[in-house]
């Protein structure tokens, strides 16, 4: 009967892992927000990432590719996208300016657990880029997601 159990409970792990994975590889491929959408909602999702603090849920976006863009419509601006795959950028740095913009999305994810403190919201970003990008940014903003999807 213990054997029974402990299989019982070793296959939900598996099948929690292999959904975790799969929300993983959405956020990846599809976007965040299509993730939300598909798990049904911000909460479900953090649930299913396990993901128990801000930081953690950062971690999953440590190995973005970064792609310079120079803006040609609009004085030359340069920027750093922060993506998985183009059309698709999480982080925007404006090099000029050190302002870092944020997606909608993930500025949701962060509000839900940090229970929509900006000062603790504010610092695990500029934390997390730091240590994970090398970026001091003076300014985090959000937007839409519009003008980040775009962009590049």
């Amino acid at each position: 009967m213990k054997e029974l159990i402990r299989h019982i409970l070793r296959e939900d792990q598996n099948r929690e892992e292999r959904l975790r994975l799969k929300i993983i590889s959405i956020i990846r491929d599809a976007g965040l927000s299509q993730a939300i959408s598909v798990i049904g909602g911000v909460n479900n999702l953090i649930r299913i990432l396990g993901v128990e603090n801000s930081m953690k849920f950062l971690n999953l976006f440590n190995d973005m590719d970064e792609i310079i863009f120079v803006d040609e419509y609009n004085d030359d601006d340069e920027y750093t996208l922060f993506r998985f795959r183009e059309g698709l950028n999480y982080f925007v740095l404006r090099n000029d300016t050190g302002t870092l913009f944020i997606s909608k999305d993930i500025m949701d994810v962060l509000k839900t657990m940090e229970n929509d403190d900006y000062f603790y919201i504010y610092l695990w970003i500029k934390r997390w880029v730091k240590n994970q990008y090398g970026i001091e940014p003076r300014n985090i903003l959000t937007t839409a997601g519009g003008d980040l999807e775009t962009m590049g």
